[in-house]
């Protein structure tokens, strides 16, 4: 049952993420958002592979890293660091890049009893604007430390494209406000890993965003059940002026240390492809939160819309 929502949450994950690659290139080539204002900033964090490591939650193989990496431009391959090693904080940007800051921490890694590999992570937003579209690069590698590739929506909306074949996810959070995080999670089949997957790399980019809409979460709760299982409830208020489309709450699902287990949301039925205008609220979908067999110690919950139609 659970693999199973793991495996349907990813697919609808990365179609989402290969269709918002593609509109983000058709917007640059329509005069959109010029190069230069999108941070690429590699987060080389390697991931040891088949030992199991305790602590990694139910099923899992593999180490969980909480590594900050500080922004620079990504280059072709960003290098890895062993042991959670990371860029200097001080590691200028290069040219073409946002000289603001973009920061991954790294979650939870490894490949689950379902055989899945599974990379969940957080972006923080240094940059001291609003962003949008915050997209992370993951490149995998073997043993020998030779990059391996994969079948995937992804890798084959990127050959259409004509770009790097690679693996990419977009953040759950659509709009990241100066000084917030967003939170990302990643999921493939190991039988769709052209290799023996042993550590991977992480990368992140994001766009300025432009009138974005303002909502919060009020009355948020996140508690156990009779069952045992965290179940949320409370309120998204568009405070805001502009009309929020489809609000949700992201949630970042949390072990005992503050690792970042996975990422996922909830969104309202009433309002789902509706807009909540300003001064407008919807309650929560009171339900237990996804992902429930793992060792969840801690749910936060961040309010957010999905991007105009």
């Amino acid at each position: 049952m659970t693999s199973n929502i793991w495996t349907r949450r990813a697919g609808l994950g990365l179609v989402v993420a290969g269709l918002l690659g593609l509109a983000a290139c058709n917007g640059a080539a329509a005069g959109g958002v010029p190069a230069d204002t999108r941070g690429e900033s590699p987060a080389a964090q390697q991931t040891p592979g088949p030992a199991a490591t305790p602590g990694t939650g139910k099923g899992m193989k593999g180490e969980p890293r909480a590594a900050e990496v500080a922004g620079t431009a990504e280059p072709a391959a960003p290098p890895r660091q062993g042991s959670g090693e990371a860029p200097p904080a001080g590691t200028p940007a290069s040219p073409g890049a946002d000289p603001a800051r973009l920061v991954i921490v790294q979650g939870q890694s490894g490949i689950d009893d379902a055989g899945f590999l599974r990379i969940a992570g957080t972006v923080k937003n240094d940059t001291g604007a609003w962003l949008t579209s915050v997209r992370v690069t993951i490149r995998l590698y073997d043993a020998a430390g030779e990059e391996i590739g994969t079948d995937s929506i992804t890798t084959e909306v990127a050959k259409d494209l004509g770009e790097e074949p690679i693996e990419r996810v977009y953040a759950e959070r659509t709009y990241v406000p100066p000084g917030e995080v967003a939170v990302f999670q990643f999921l493939r089949d190991v039988k769709k890993i052209k290799g023996t997957y042993a550590s991977h790399a992480l990368s992140v980019r994001a766009l300025p965003a432009e009138s974005p809409p303002t909502v919060s979460l009020t009355g948020f709760t996140a508690a156990k059940n009779a069952d045992g299982h965290f179940e949320i409830s409370g309120s998204i208020v568009n405070s805001g002026r502009v009309g929020c489309r489809s609000p949700k709450v992201v949630l970042g699902l949390y072990a005992a240390d503050g690792t970042l287990l996975w990422a996922d949301y909830e969104m309202p039925d009433e309002t789902f492809q509706k807009i909540l205008g300003p001064g407008q609220s919807v309650a929560v979908p009171k339900k237990p939160v996804p992902q429930s067999d793992l060792p969840i110690a801690s749910v936060k919950g961040w309010a957010d819309c999905e991007p105009p139609a």
